[in-house]
């Protein structure tokens, strides 16, 4: 997807993102980064996620091995962009929509 089809589909409310999956330090780490307009403003999510074979998202304390797990709220999409840029290192050329499950539930921010 271009840059100009990605903030059309933003702009019509529509989310964007990515996941990514890279290996630090012999730990496996799981990126989410999206994107998506809604009442108005740009809601941003960002999470970093070490994933642990062993350690079940189910068992007590899952969802423990979040490094980051941010979600901001922006007046501008160019705001939104900078922060998932400076955090993750991650820019709008990797965004693209994903069919079927979001990336994050927009119920998050409320």
């Amino acid at each position: 997807m271009n840059n100009e089809d990605a903030i059309r589909y933003v702009e019509n409310g529509k989310q964007i993102g990515v996941q990514k999956f890279y290996n630090e330090n012999k730990s496996e780490l799981i990126v989410t980064a999206a994107i998506q307009k809604h009442a108005g403003s740009y809601k941003a999510f960002l999470s970093e996620l070490e994933y642990l074979p062993e350690k079940s998202f189910f068992d007590d304390g899952g969802g423990d091995n979040y490094r980051i797990f941010e979600c901001k709220i922006f007046s501008s999409l160019s705001d939104a962009l900078l922060f998932i840029k400076e955090k993750s290192g991650i820019s709008l050329e990797e965004l693209s929509p994903r069919k079927g499950k979001p990336y994050f539930c927009i119920s998050i921010f409320y």
